[in-house]
């Protein structure tokens, strides 16, 4: 129980890894996206930069990170694990996971915030962006689009949040029972897709 608990964690660290860092990374751009306007685009920066001023970015995705990943902890069953070394072990663990993640974060955040710009263009009209960003140049819609992140940490969301992950959980132990049994079965009866060492 405790190996399969301790695969479910590290299998929804990995997902947080991804998920979180995800609003920090671009992929290539297809061959097929569309051109960006260069007007809409402009303006497309302007609400980005409000929304996530330069100097305030990387404090504030560290923050979201640390506030998920805590509520992960929460929702993981470090609590069933009985030796206090290993219940240590995990408990570093979790709380390591916001600053291992930092360098990874910091180097691809600019480049996502390029990428949502260039997403706000294409998606929306010249009217719409400035109207956005009209908005956004007021006191509450620059708090608003700031403090857009900081609802994760409100108790109703992180109460959810906890519980959503505690299934998650329970949910990775099935999925990895039932992957590490098909492909125990596949490879009994195809031996020769067993890798090679």
């Amino acid at each position: 129980m405790f190996r399969a608990s301790c695969a479910a964690a590290v299998l929804g660290l990995s997902a947080l890894a991804i998920a979180a860092p995800a609003q920090a990374q671009s992929a290539p751009s297809p061959a097929n996206s569309q051109p960006v306007d260069q007007g809409r685009l402009a303006v497309a920066h302007d609400i980005v930069t409000l929304a996530w001023p330069p100097e305030q970015r990387d404090a504030m995705m560290q923050k979201l990170l640390t506030v998920i990943s805590a509520q992960f902890k929460s929702g993981a069953p470090i609590d069933t694990i009985h030796d206090a070394g290993l219940r240590q072990i995990m408990n570093d663990y979790f709380n390591s996971i916001p600053e291992l993640l930092k360098p990874a974060v910091s180097a691809f955040l600019p480049k996502q915030m390029d990428a949502i710009a260039k997403a706000y263009a294409r998606k929306f009209t010249l009217t719409e962006l400035q109207d956005v960003r009209t908005f956004a140049q007021t006191p509450s819609g620059s708090r608003f689009l700031q403090q857009s992140m900081e609802v994760m940490s409100d108790p109703d969301v992180a109460a959810v949040n906890t519980a959503y992950f505690k299934d998650v959980t329970v949910l990775s132990q099935q999925i990895s029972l039932d992957l590490k049994t098909k492909v125990e079965a596949y490879l009994k009866t195809h031996p020769q897709a067993v890798p090679k060492s």
